[in-house]
């Protein structure tokens, strides 16, 4: 991926750079921060963000941009512990504009220096090198996105009014001496790679959710059954409801298994070389009738009648862990 990574400079994301001791760091300082028990210290954050959305979408016309925009005050606030505005807002800003050129850099055989790497080298003057000049334009969007909120961060904790974010606890282990993991640039890095890891698969999700509930009126109506009985209609539910609430964790399931964000490959019969990037057929996982009876169907109450052999198959959808 030399178009992304040696000239857009997103090496420093863990999600693109190679296999080595930079990527065990981070992958440590993420796992650290948001295994399932370290995550539920960011819940207030999440219950504030969700809140507010559910707020815009009561009188919004643009439901995917509002949608987006939320994502990036939850994963800013998550990771840099910024109070973003309401509209607007110049970091979600700066985020977006360093994020969006890997929609394009990162589609494979769109540019010829992925597949000859050499071609990096060759002088921008040069007939065909236009692809350095975008290059240097997307490398300054992601060099801005990753500096900006940090520093940010940096002046709060120096005016003792930053608030609970990956960062801030990093940078407090980084004083502390707590592992060799725990270095300002390694924080620095997994901080600005969390937008990039978390945006679009999150706006994705939530728009895919709205579609299918559009579609399905029926479904709208037996979740709001079910959140009217858990809140007696006062309240909005919060995290220690979820238990209460089957019905509507089965359509977040159903949702992740029936329309599939990840990409789709061909492996039987190829034998794949070493150094090979491989991505794993989500989607065809999560449509095997096998497994999901009429796979097609948006159904719910397929996981209200869960078999252990489907609540494996569904953690496809979150990836396919260590490599």
């Amino acid at each position: 991926m030399a178009m992304l990574n040696d000239l857009m400079g997103w090496n420093f994301a863990f999600a693109f750079m190679d296999y080595g001791d930079t990527w065990r760091q981070h992958r440590k300082l993420m796992h650290q921060a948001f295994h399932p028990a370290a995550a539920e210290g960011y819940r207030p954050q999440q219950l504030r963000t969700a809140r507010s959305l559910a707020h815009r979408l009561l009188t919004t016309s643009d439901f995917h941009a509002d949608i987006r925009y939320w994502a990036g005050q939850t994963i800013l606030s998550i990771s840099y512990g910024i109070d973003t505005q309401p509209r607007n807002d110049p970091y979600i800003e700066i985020a977006e504009k360093g994020v969006y050129p890997i929609l394009e850099a990162a589609v494979p055989g769109a540019y010829l220096v992925d597949s000859f790497s050499i071609l990096k080298y060759i002088p921008d003057w040069m007939p065909g090198a236009s692809f350095k000049k975008k290059a240097k334009e997307w490398k300054a969007c992601a060099d801005e996105m990753r500096a900006r909120p940090f520093e940010a961060t940096l002046q709060n904790i120096k005016d003792k009014s930053a608030k609970p974010s990956f960062t801030l606890d990093g940078l407090e282990k980084v004083a502390q001496n707590f592992g060799s993991a725990y270095t300002e640039e390694n924080v620095k890095s997994v901080a600005a790679g969390m937008y990039q890891a978390g945006s679009d698969t999150t706006v994705a999700g939530l728009s895919v959710l709205i579609l299918a509930l559009l579609d399905h009126p029926h479904v709208i109506k037996k979740v709001q059954e079910e959140l009217d009985l858990v809140t007696e209609q006062t309240r909005f539910p919060d995290f220690g409801d979820e238990g209460c609430l089957p019905y509507l964790t089965a359509v977040v399931k159903e949702t992740m298994r029936w329309w599939t964000l990840g990409p789709t490959d061909e492996y039987k019969g190829y034998r794949i070389p070493a150094g090979t990037l491989v991505l794993g057929n989500v989607w065809a996982i999560l449509h095997d009738e096998k497994i999901f009876p009429d796979p097609f169907v948006y159904n719910p109450d397929r996981f209200l009648d869960e078999t252990k052999t489907m609540k494996n198959y569904l953690t496809a959808a979150w990836g396919f862990g260590r490599r």
